[in-house]
């Protein structure tokens, strides 16, 4: 289920590596602009789009839900700092596996038109009981760069756009309630919305937690990078054997010139 690209999560931090992320604590990214179409022109949203929340990047951020404490103590017999981390808590530690495994993910096949990770929470928060746990982290997979450059190239708008997305729900019951509830449903709201009219694509991926989606994602990044470096080592060997003909070509041009003055 997982895709390649910049990445935004809904995790409470978001940064620099293409991704749209938010977690209700951190919630950094949110352009201010009004949403607008592929047309350019700007439309009204509705009026829970005041409740996405603040401007900036949310950065992917895949630290699990609790990590084990350090603690730092100094020797009195020595003069060097020693630093070592705390025993695990088997209680603490059973809470953690407790909380992680009553968490539910569902997958976003295609998220609406610049839609920030903030108005997905927003949006689908209205579908959860009051009371219930409500939702933990977003991620939202950003478009290749090539095809946002190539948008607003030809003046298409120059928002982030997302291609696809997983949301955690802290409770699977939350998470197939939503995902039955609203699977090919039109989002619906007020007329002048601008994803009035969109429809959600919702899966539930049973068996499916945030750290397979931390791993694939590290996967991904792994593989692009070693691409990248493939790509680039092919690049200089392709510009140095370029250079060898044309020094081959011109060392054969001037014995020609040789052979003619005599």
């Amino acid at each position: 289920d997982g895709s390649e690209g910049g990445i935004g999560e809904d995790d409470g931090s978001e940064g620099e590596d293409d991704d749209g992320v938010s977690d209700g604590e951190d919630e950094n990214d949110l352009d201010g602009e009004d949403d607008e179409g592929s047309d350019g022109e700007v439309k009204e949203d509705n009026a829970e789009e005041d409740e996405d929340g603040g401007d900036g990047d949310e950065q992917a951020d895949f630290d699990s839900l609790a990590a084990p404490t350090t603690t730092t103590t100094t020797s009195s017999s020595s003069s060097t700092r020693k630093t070592r981390k705390a025993p695990l808590d088997p209680s603490a530690l059973a809470e953690f596996s407790k909380t992680r495994d009553a968490t539910g993910v569902i997958y976003l096949s295609r998220v609406p038109p610049f839609m920030k990770p903030e108005k997905l929470r927003h949006l689908l928060a209205q579908y959860i009981d009051i009371g219930t746990r409500g939702i933990g982290r977003v991620y939202l997979a950003r478009e290749p760069d090539h095809v946002a450059a190539r948008r607003k190239k030809y003046g298409g708008s120059k928002k982030k756009n997302y291609t696809e997305g997983w949301v955690e729900f802290l409770s699977k019951k939350d998470a197939k309630k939503v995902a039955a509830l609203l699977n090919n449903v039109p989002i619906g709201g007020k007329k002048r919305s601008f994803y009035h009219d969109d429809i959600w694509n919702i899966r539930y991926l049973s068996g499916f937690k945030w750290t397979d989606l931390a791993a694939q994602v590290a996967y991904d990044k792994a593989a692009r990078e070693q691409r990248m470096r493939q790509e680039a080592a092919q690049a200089a060997r392709e510009v140095g054997e370029y250079r060898k003909n044309v020094d081959k070509a011109r060392m054969v041009e001037a014995m020609r010139e040789k052979k003619r003055a005599k």
